[in-house]
């Protein structure tokens, strides 16, 4: 999978037009709301008029910015009047709402789309085209954004744009640094092989639970993050074949194994708690991987300046950290209510100042260029490693049938982590299975 340039010596792996990318939900990282100041962003047009509506998965709760957004617009542009539309319950639920709406004439004028929706509904043309809108703006172009907005999933030709991705997410290492600097180890791991000797001292030293890994949906998180290090990965690059049954990810699904077998890693359905997230934010693991939710449950726990994070251990020092990332998108209704009006929205909430409430409130990190050393991220520590983790991750998606395909891979990484069949047999039995029933 090919690295991009961003145009300032930076890379970033696989954000590519085969790559329709698997969504990743809202994460709110508590005490993060609020706005950032300053001109940067494009402002308001007089020339908008009228109602506009958007929507994303229901969490005002969480984000109260959301209302502070739609001042923000409403007062950049006197005469209109924004409508947000939250829609409850699962990630999944949302996206069934979404195209039910869809296929009724009832959306909203911009949504923000998990990128299997956005998938699905570019390829039936059920998304406004914003080419000719970007042609004629004099605020933005598409070069604004990191690598080469081409060869994204959301220019499928030179002529049709379907969204303007946001809201991007990595998974980075979380260590309760109290616990390593007590174990010995006043900077964290940063190989495979440091991680196993720092979860043996940190055992040693009395910690319960060195490293916390879930056992359901995320129970492959170590998997994915390991498996992109080395080797072909996952799929072919034209996500024809399944080839996960390679030397490299059998190693990394060893590894994980042999942590468990030596006391080192235990599995949710081993831990009181059994949610990784809030068994590190109370102080009772040393280690586990996750987003900026990880810092939240820290911070309710009054146990932030303990939460440190770090890159994902490489195999070898100096080697790939490897890592995934997920990423939301705004598309636009193709009937929007106003369409002028719908695209002032949909550049406020992609392009513009609606980045930095997105940013500041944690729900993911900004691919605009230009924010590759968001102010936040300086506030924040977290999110700056965050920020650093994308350079080295690639996108978590697997072709059309991503769902599919990690529904199969999963039961089978489990099922070696239960000692039920050997790391290459079930590799090997996942490779088999998706080949022959989900892509044959």
């Amino acid at each position: 999978m090919a690295d991009q340039d961003t145009g300032n010596g930076q890379k970033r792996s696989g954000f590519t037009r085969r790559q329709m990318m698997t969504g990743a939900g809202g994460v709110a990282l508590a005490g993060l709301a609020g706005c950032i100041g300053g001109e940067k962003r494009n402002g308001g047009d007089d020339s908008t008029q009228g109602n506009v509506s958007w929507s994303w998965w229901n969490q005002v709760a969480n984000y109260p910015f959301i209302e502070d957004m739609n001042a923000e617009f409403e007062a950049d542009h006197p005469n209109t009047s924004v409508k947000y539309n939250g829609i409850p319950g699962s990630v999944d639920q949302y996206n069934q709402k979404v195209k039910a709406q869809i296929a009724a004439g009832e959306e909203s004028d911009v949504m923000m789309l998990t990128t299997r929706t956005y998938a699905e509904l570019a390829r039936e043309k059920q998304l406004k085209n914003l080419k000719p809108l970007v042609n004629q703006d004099d605020e933005m172009k598409l070069a604004d954004y990191i690598g080469d907005f081409s060869d994204t999933v959301f220019q499928p030709d030179e002529d049709t744009v379907y969204g303007l991705p946001t809201g991007v997410g990595t998974l980075v290492m979380y260590y309760n640094t109290q616990m390593y600097a007590d174990a010995g180890w006043d900077e964290p791991p940063s190989t495979w092989d440091e991680l196993r000797n720092a979860l043996t001292d940190l055992k040693k030293n009395g910690v319960d639970v060195p490293y916390f890994l879930p056992f359901g949906k995320s129970a492959a998180r170590m998997f994915w993050n390991f498996a992109n290090q080395k080797g072909p990965g996952i799929m072919n690059d034209d996500y024809t074949e399944c080839v996960v049954a390679n030397d490299a990810n059998v190693e990394a699904l060893e590894y994980t194994i042999n942590l468990h077998n030596e006391g080192l890693l235990k599995y949710s359905t081993e831990v009181e708690l059994q949610n990784y997230s809030r068994t590190f934010g109370a102080g009772n693991t040393a280690t586990t991987m996750g987003g900026p939710w990880v810092y939240a449950d820290s911070e309710r726990n009054d146990n932030e300046d303990i939460a440190g994070t770090t890159l994902i251990p490489s195999r070898t020092k100096g080697g790939p950290s490897g890592g995934v990332y997920t990423s939301k998108v705004f598309s636009m209704s193709n009937q929007p209510s106003d369409e002028q009006t719908a695209w002032e929205l949909e550049k406020y909430l992609a392009h513009g100042k609606g980045v930095d409430h997105f940013v500041n409130a944690g729900t993911g990190l900004s691919y605009l260029a230009e924010d590759e050393d968001h102010p936040v991220y300086d506030e924040k520590p977290v999110m700056k490693d965050h920020a650093e983790q994308l350079k080295h991750a690639r996108l978590l998606y697997y072709g059309p049938k991503t769902t599919n395909i990690i529904n199969k891979i999963v039961p089978q990484l489990q099922a070696a982590q239960l000692k039920n069949k050997a790391p290459r047999k079930a590799l090997e039995d996942a490779q088999k299975v998706i080949n022959n029933e989900v892509l044959g």
